[in-house]
């Protein structure tokens, strides 16, 4: 088997938890600390809202991934509601502000 180094591998490291961590308080900071649609706090995804993809976020700096989410495109959604969000924007071609507008967050 041959060496990560090789492949160009990233290693996992102790830092990647607080690393992390840092990101997902930033998230919270930013876009909020629960889903937009549900009020659910765990499990969140950063999703934009137009639908379109976006660059991994795993793979920006902070200051990159702060300025990213700073652009207003960006709100924090649950696992089950995200599913729910890009079924609805294939399947039935709503808007994201056609489904925020038919929803009531706690």
């Amino acid at each position: 088997m041959e060496d990560s180094k090789t492949h160009n591998l990233p290693r996992k490291s102790k830092n990647n938890y607080s690393y992390r961590a840092k990101k997902r308080e930033v998230a919270d900071r930013i876009v909020g600390p629960s889903c937009c649609f549900c009020g659910y706090d765990v499990r969140l995804i950063v999703h934009r809202k137009d639908g379109t993809p976006h660059e991994r976020f795993d793979t920006l700096s902070i200051s990159r991934f702060t300025q990213e989410l700073q652009t207003g495109q960006y709100a924090r959604v649950c696992f089950k509601c995200h599913k729910a969000v890009h079924w609805a924007m294939k399947y039935l071609g709503m808007t994201w502000e056609e489904m925020t507008s038919r929803t009531n967050p706690r």
